[in-house]
């Protein structure tokens, strides 16, 4: 049965090869020249596959490590977010505590840019002296417009 396939396929390889590619015999290449074709294709062909697949294993590792970034930065902001909630909590002590925190209930139900703007109003009415508590403000508020 082997033997009959290898027949077989040597027939065939030879049929294939045994017609020229153009009309005039002469100039036409030969069968060797013609078998180094098809063996110089199926090397691309292999050379082309393992291409493609190095390249998608890079790009799965490229995917890995921005995920692995964005995961990263996540944690950061929500360390960031909850040092400022913290020193957000004790500016509140100093003045407009009430107020502040019925806006801060109005905001854990639903993110509203009006209160967040409101917040940012009256904190910066008493720290407008205070350089740093002015950055600190405005960062809060940029993260809570991030959510």
């Amino acid at each position: 049965m082997v033997i009959l396939i290898k027949v077989l396929n040597y027939i065939s390889l030879n049929y294939r090869y045994s017609k020229p590619l153009s009309q005039n015999q002469f100039n036409g290449p030969t069968l060797e020249d013609l078998r180094l074709r098809d063996l110089n294709n199926k090397l691309s062909r292999i050379k082309r596959l393992r291409f493609q697949s190095n390249k998608s294993i890079k790009t799965v590792k490229k995917v890995y490590t921005i995920n692995h970034q964005i995961e990263k930065t996540q944690t950061i902001i929500e360390e960031d977010t909850k040092r400022h909630t913290i020193q957000y909590n004790e500016i509140i002590q100093v003045k407009y505590r009430t107020t502040i925190l019925k806006l801060l209930k109005k905001r854990s139900k639903r993110i509203n840019n009006q209160i967040i703007l409101i917040e940012y109003l009256i904190l910066s009415n008493f720290l407008s002296q205070c350089v740093i508590y002015q950055y600190m403000i405005m960062k809060f508020v940029l993260i809570c417009n991030r959510r």
